[in-house]
């Protein structure tokens, strides 16, 4: 593993002071030019990458297995050095993603962004670090349902107590958006300029909406 700082090397682009010891170059300058102590020796940075030493001769072809994990406390697609800079909602997307690899894995990623620790009491979820107060359209609760017939499919039961678990706390936070986004009071997103159906993506949205409430049978 190579590690070093995601910074751009100042003092190769602009004849300035680098802010960190190590920078994003350092790993193209170990690997191709060979150069030392270019790399974080202590095995921690915001830049990483895996690196296999390979020969391989013409008409031959190698196989690398690679198994990557995570903490239970860590987002795959966040930087911990500044969290959360991720945005909410492309989490959830990024879940659906993961669901193909390993869905439990991606159902913790999804309860763990429903713990208290980043849900505020009133279902408000962080929207991303330049706007916490920002208002994301609530798809973790598509995702949820995704991740659930995906399981089903595969396996022939689907996880009801992980339903069961996210269902208050996704409520939850649906209600805070859509009371943010209904400037006409009937309960559908008015779109995040105020235009309501006048953008084709909040039209979108709306439509996503009511496929989903009709789905479950609210309708």
């Amino acid at each position: 593993m190579l590690y070093t700082e995601n910074e751009s090397n100042a003092q190769r682009l602009w004849g300035v002071e680098n802010r960190a010891p190590f920078v994003k170059d350092g790993i193209n300058d170990t690997v191709v030019n060979r150069a030392e102590g270019r790399l974080n020796p202590q095995g921690v940075g915001t830049k990483v990458a895996v690196h296999y030493p390979l020969v391989i001769v013409p008409d031959e072809t190698k196989t690398v297995l690679l198994r990557l994990s995570a903490n239970p406390q860590s987002m795959p697609f966040a930087q911990a050095w500044e969290y959360p800079w991720f945005a909410a909602w492309d989490l959830a997307f990024h879940c659906m993603a993961m669901s193909m690899i390993d869905i439990d894995f991606a159902k913790r990623q999804l309860l763990l962004l429903l713990r208290k620790q980043y849900m505020h009491p009133n279902g408000q979820l962080p929207a991303y670090e330049r706007a916490f107060s920002d208002v994301n359209p609530p798809v973790h609760a598509a995702t949820a349902l995704h991740m659930y017939k995906r399981e089903k499919s595969i396996t022939g039961t689907g996880d009801i107590a992980f339903l069961e678990r996210v269902f208050h706390k996704l409520l939850l936070n649906f209600t805070w958006w859509v009371n943010r986004k209904d400037s006409e009071d009937n309960n559908v997103f008015d779109g995040d300029t105020g235009a309501g159906v006048g953008a084709s993506h909040q039209t979108g949205w709306r439509a996503v909406v009511a496929n989903l409430r009709e789905q479950s049978g609210d309708t």
